[in-house]
């Protein structure tokens, strides 16, 4: 995903969690106790389906979030080449 649409998207997947909130309470009260296990269950498949489908849109647009380098790369120490030794030597 683009840098310049990630806070959109990033707002859009708050609101998309945080929306259901009331709707859970709501299932809950109004179902009767032994219902409960089957709306957990069916809940936790919704919520497996929703998570692969946004892995998989992640995976779609992964090449826009890798650097050219690595963090463990820019920060890596360097071997100096010997003639850089060489003249380090005889300054």
């Amino acid at each position: 995903m683009p840098a310049a649409v990630f806070g959109g998207a990033l707002s859009v997947t708050i609101v998309l969690i945080v929306i259901p909130i009331p709707g859970a309470g709501a299932l809950v009260a109004a179902l009767p106790a032994d219902r409960l296990p089957a709306l957990l269950l069916t809940c936790s498949a919704a919520q497996a389906l929703a998570m692969a489908l946004a892995l998989r849109g992640l995976w779609c647009y992964r090449a826009s979030y890798t650097a050219s380098h690595t963090p463990a790369q820019q920060t890596a120490a360097t071997k100096p080449s010997p003639a850089t030794l060489t003249a380090r030597d005889a300054a």
